[in-house]
């Protein structure tokens, strides 16, 4: 893995961003609705007109210092009471309870903090259209079809009507999910589940978000939403209103703790930092860093880990979970499923004296075999050929695709390794597989023989390479990998021969064969469009936006790192100072270039395309509490060749998610590959 030192993490642009005219317009159609904070407002003036933001640390004028614990920009009530001044937070725990909310009709919670609960707010006797995009709030009216389901009805780029841009964090089309890009994946439903090695796993319908491993299951809807080859039979002798299995009574898997969600219960997936105790366990979880957490439960590798995980690829499994009983996992990491043990009524008869028989056993019941102490429902599963937990099963493995080989339980492909803890079984009894270290999973090495490329490791490609191996499918590494020749690459990739990855091209020859829209071969070995010595004026400035927002629009629906465009200026940009005169700079800064792009008039004046506008205000994060999709790790000198990449996946970079799409702004040389 190669990480160049040039990247680093762009400033975190929230409530700085919201200056765009766009925006404005907006937030005045919230028909009263509490304006931004006063910094807010300071930063968004200073934009639009071209002068200086205030340095954070400067005092803003009679406004209170207090607190705003759920750092939803309105502090507390008790301190700050006027919402158009940034306060009026009438529960500063809770992040969807403020004064920008919209109220919740069919709540008991006064969600915009006005006073009024449910059918008493005027806000109920009608249902708004906040940003004027043709939706109504959600909490209003639900029904896409009769023009609700707004879930974001501050933005009028977020409603049912939308496209989804996957891996920006948020939901545009409403429909429930984030869309998320994972690179060597095919994934039509963008929920991080298809076909390719670089897959959370395989999906068994791959154009609905809600369908795939990690979601709770529905009883009786005769949908497999988990994907685990059949609907759930809804359990007896339990009430369980969400038909999730929770509920209350003794035939439920457990209780739970929110019976009108199916989302929430004691086996749901905990999501971190949506404000939710998804798993009824008391807690909400938040994103934690230096950690490597792979399926997003907070547990993994690294200091900043909850604990170690002992399956990173199921947030399902933890040692932060309960262990429900007969579910076939290992909740809990401690080993195993527990059998469920039924206590009996009357007399017990316990034959091998283990505590477990028939009757009212101090253990419970029944026993499969009463005259052995080491075979109960108590006992733990070995592989010796006995039913040794007496749940019906034999010789099943603790962890998830472990099969019995020679006596001891060995991961085959999928199954969940880690070299590093002895409590796990390696992948090295079965011939052909590693543990890999980017999945902590058993796949096939490199180069061995395999029947889809789920099976291999992280990249590779599962195809025959006729000149290599013409009879056989084997997995050979995909771009960025390690390699010493061509034939340690898949088809697609060469082997670069002075930086030994496996990469697009060699020389411009062989790039403007593969490519021919991108015919300059970078010295990373990526094929890009070349913008050959710009002169330094406000053609040149506008170019490098185009060019930006093309790699945006161009790829961020895809899962694979692309070049993009390789530039080069030949003198100085020339930029607008303070005073309205023109003034040259040396170094072509992020903050100088975003303070441009997000000022609506000179996007306009320049005459960027609607397309491009939109995806300039994407990447420099010009909206409410946007977020920047661009790396910016060096100012851009004259002559130096620079280059843009797109990346889908930002593991190893410390972004906030690592799954988030952005264009890389940075040297030609460098590999944006994590």
């Amino acid at each position: 893995m190669r990480i160049s030192n040039l990247f680093f993490l762009s400033a975190l642009l929230c409530c700085a961003c919201a200056g765009s005219d766009d925006d404005d317009d907006s937030n005045d159609a919230t028909d009263g609705a509490p304006a931004q904070d006063a910094v807010a407002d300071a930063v968004a003036d200073a934009a639009d007109a071209d002068v200086d933001v205030p340095e954070e640390g400067i005092d803003v004028p009679d406004t209170p210092v207090c607190p705003d614990l759920d750092d939803d920009h309105f502090q507390d009530a008790k301190c700050n009471p006027d919402p158009k001044n940034g306060g009026g937070d009438c529960d500063d725990t809770n992040e969807l309870i403020n004064p920008g909310r919209a109220e919740n009709c069919s709540s008991s919670e006064d969600y915009n903090c006005n006073g009024k609960i449910g059918l008493e707010d005027p806000d109920c006797s009608r249902c708004n259209d906040y940003d004027d995009d043709g939706y109504e709030d959600i909490n209003c009216n639900p029904d896409p079809k009769n023009g609700g389901g707004d879930c974001d009805d501050r933005r009028a780029d977020v409603n049912p009507g939308a496209q989804e841009i996957p891996g920006n964090g948020r939901d545009e089309n409403c429909d429930g999910c984030i869309g998320i890009t994972m690179p060597d994946c095919i994934d039509l439903d963008y929920d991080g589940y298809g076909e390719g090695s670089g897959c959370l796993g395989p999906d068994c319908d791959d154009n609905n978000c809600h369908i795939h491993p990690w979601v709770s299951e529905i009883c009786g809807d005769n949908i497999d939403q988990n994907c685990d080859g059949d609907d759930m039979i809804c359990p007896q002798n339990c009430t369980d209103n969400d038909h999730d299995g929770y509920g209350e009574g003794s035939g439920c898997f457990a209780m739970d703790c929110n019976d009108d969600n199916p989302n929430i219960n004691p086996g749901a997936r905990e999501i971190a930092d949506n404000g939710i105790d998804d798993d009824c366990d008391g807690k909400q979880l938040s994103s934690v860093a230096n950690c490597i957490d792979n399926d997003g439960d907070g547990y993994g590798v690294g200091a900043g880990c909850l604990g170690r995980d002992c399956d990173d690829s199921n947030p399902l499994i933890n040692p932060g979970r309960l262990e429900l009983c007969g579910n076939g996992l290992d909740d809990d990491c401690l080993g195993g499923d527990e059998t469920c043990t039924n206590p009996g009524t009357g007399t017990c008869v316990d034959k091998d004296g283990d505590g477990y028989g028939t009757g009212a056993c101090p253990k419970g019941g029944p026993d499969c075999d009463d005259s052995n102490p080491a075979i109960n429902p108590g006992a733990a599963e070995t592989c010796n050929g006995i039913d040794d937990n007496c749940n019906g099963q034999t010789d099943e493995c603790p962890h998830r695709n472990q099969v019995c080989v020679e006596g001891a339980c060995t991961g085959d492909i999928g199954s969940p390794c880690d070299p590093e803890l002895s409590v796990f079984e390696t992948c090295a009894a079965r011939s052909g597989l590693t543990c890999s270290e980017a999945y902590l999973q058993c796949r096939v090495s490199d180069g061995g023989k395999c029947e889809e490329s789920s099976a291999c490791d992280k990249s590779a490609n599962c195809e025959i390479v006729s000149a290599c191996d013409s009879a056989n499918k084997r997995c050979y590494k995909g771009r960025g990998d390690d390699c010493i020749e061509d034939c340690d690459c898949n088809d697609d990739w060469l082997c670069h021969p002075s930086l030994h990855i496996c990469s697009e091209c060699t020389d411009d020859d062989v790039c403007s064969i593969v490519n021919p829209t991108h015919p300059h071969c970078t010295a990373s070995g990526y094929c890009t469009r070349l913008y050959d010595q710009l002169g330094g004026n406000t053609d040149a400035q506008k170019i490098f936006f185009q060019a930006i927002a093309q790699c945006w629009n161009d790829f961020h629906t895809g899962g694979a790192i692309q070049g993009c465009a390789s530039l080069q200026f030949s003198a100085t940009l020339r930029g607008t100072n303070e005073h309205g005169s023109n003034d040259t700079y040396e170094q072509f800064e992020f903050e100088e270039q975003k303070a441009l792009a997000c000022n609506s008039e000179w996007t306009a004046a320049v005459g960027f395309s609607e397309s491009e506008i939109k995806a300039i205000k994407e990447l420099f994060g010009c909206g409410f509490n946007d977020i920047s999709n661009l790396f910016w790790p060096n100012a851009i000198q004259p002559e130096n060749l620079v280059c843009l990449y797109f990346v889908p996946n930002k593991r190893g970079f410390s972004f906030p998610n690592n799954t988030r799409n952005a264009v890389v702004v940075t040297d030609c040389s460098s590999s944006p590959i994590p």
